[in-house]
């Protein structure tokens, strides 16, 4: 059951995503998406020991998956992992010298990086703008990527306390969107295990299986999440914000909160407020809108592909450049 539970996350996140970008692209539309099927096998996801939380997550160390039938149209759609389970070209070591400035992201899968190829993701080609500046002080510029798809704010902070304390970094980058305020996977998953059990229970289940329904309990399970999220809205941001929080009880460096697009003004206070509350916050919500721009974005599913990618990493990049972000003259 928890295998299968893992199983279903990527394709919630699917969902919301699908919901954030018809949101934008039209206006009109107050439905959310339908993009139910799972573009990752579920052997490359494996439970993380280490971890407290109950349903925690990572992809295997050196693995490799591709997506689903259906997706493979995209034709960038081949996952590996290096040897710290992390999806990156290459191992990254533990220590680093004085003149390496080493960036850390963390994000779910508009980060990870759905349907695109790794040299194309926004971390990597990040990586390669700012290896292309002239500094004086830094010889290198090294972007560790630790998202991974599915992920709320919960299970990134949880990703960096496992995986991301040993490299040391000199800055955070972690990329957030509207739906990361709503999704709490923690609660979602007791609550979807039971409302499956009692669907087996009925019939229900094997019904909607019959009818070609993919995931029967994901529709009664998101209305329940949305029910809580509604009655609790104030007490799951002030939630939200705390794993921002904590995350400085494991990093004492500068942290850059990347709200994609322009977020809804509560996300978008409650984020603000958390940048003032103490130094080495910094706050940036003006990436260009990659729905605005033709073949930016993979039509089934509303994630950047490699042309969104690069609009992301060109933004950052010239963001950390005009900030001083990085020491480069």
């Amino acid at each position: 059951m928890k295998k299968t539970l893992f199983f279903l996350i990527i394709i919630i996140q699917l969902s919301y995503i699908s919901y954030l970008g018809i949101k934008i692209v039209d206006n009109k539309k107050n439905t959310l998406g339908t993009v139910n099927l799972n573009p990752i096998k579920k052997d490359y996801i494996i439970s993380s020991p280490g971890s407290e939380l109950k349903y925690f997550y990572e992809p295997k160390s050196n693995s490799v998956t591709t997506d689903a039938e259906w997706v493979n149209l995209y034709k960038d759609g081949e996952y590996k992992t290096n040897t710290d389970g992390l999806r990156e070209r290459f191992d990254y070591p533990v220590s680093s010298n004085d003149k390496t400035f080493r960036i850390i992201t963390l994000g779910d899968s508009f980060t990870w990086s759905l349907f695109v190829e790794v040299e194309n993701i926004w971390p990597e080609v990040l990586e390669k703008s700012l290896n292309s500046l002239n500094c004086s002080k830094i010889n290198k510029f090294e972007v560790i990527n630790l998202a991974m798809a599915g992920y709320d704010l919960q299970y990134s902070l949880e990703r960096y306390k496992l995986r991301g304390q040993k490299y040391h970094p000199d800055l955070i980058i972690w990329l957030i969107k509207d739906d990361d305020f709503t999704e709490l996977n923690e609660i979602m998953y007791i609550k979807m295990n039971g409302i499956e059990k009692n669907m087996k229970k009925s019939g229900e289940y094997q019904a909607l299986v019959e009818d070609g329904v993919p995931f029967p309990a994901y529709g009664k399970t998101k209305e329940v999440m949305t029910d809580i999220y509604n009655k609790n809205e104030e007490v799951i941001i002030k939630r939200q914000v705390s794993y921002l929080n904590e995350l400085f009880d494991y990093f004492n460096k500068r942290l850059l909160i990347t709200a994609l697009f322009d977020p809804q003004d509560k996300y978008k206070k409650a984020l603000k407020e958390f940048k003032n509350s103490r130094p080495n916050i910094y706050y940036f919500d003006k990436i260009r809108n990659f729905y605005l721009v033709n073949g930016s974005f993979t039509p089934k599913d509303w994630h950047p592909n490699k042309l969104g990618h690069k609009i992301i990493a060109e933004d950052l990049s010239n963001y950390l450049t005009k900030t001083k972000l990085i020491p480069c003259k």
